[in-house]
């Protein structure tokens, strides 16, 4: 299964080239964020309100997923990671302020934006240098 999974993602590196691997890596971020973000508020919401268990389990399985999505990412697992933690910053305060009626402060929008510099130095970065190569980078075993 880790043989096939890796040719895929061989495959997508190859394939995408400069501009799509930046198009992809935001596509991927994008994805894995609504799951990651979307279960955690699920399961808060859940306990905080005293709901359903059936909708814990589904929180759960939602950032369970988030964990599957994050493997499709070309970057190398510390730039896929790091990179991600600006996108979740950026992400859970548009999602509080459009799904739990929170208002951003001025402070909440320019921290967002140092992140979201931050997460495209890193990005461009390591696809344009060719540092996006996981699979031939990263120690693997």
């Amino acid at each position: 299964m880790a043989a096939a999974f890796i040719s895929m993602i061989e495959t997508l590196q190859n394939k995408l080239g400069n501009v799509g691997g930046i198009f992809w890596a935001f596509i991927i971020f994008f994805c894995a964020g609504l799951c990651e973000i979307g279960g955690g508020w699920i399961i808060w919401q859940t306990l905080r309100e005293n709901l359903s268990l059936w909708k814990i389990i589904f929180g759960i399985f939602l950032v369970s997923i988030y964990g599957v999505i994050a493997c499709f990412q070309l970057l190398q697992f510390s730039q896929a990671y790091a990179t991600y933690g600006g996108i979740f910053i950026i992400m859970s305060i548009f999602w509080g302020w459009l799904l739990d009626g929170y208002k951003p402060s001025k402070y909440d929008f320019i921290g967002a934006a140092f992140c979201l510099v931050g997460v495209i130095i890193i990005v461009v970065a390591a696809i344009l240098s060719n540092e996006a190569r996981p699979l031939e980078n990263e120690n693997r075993t």
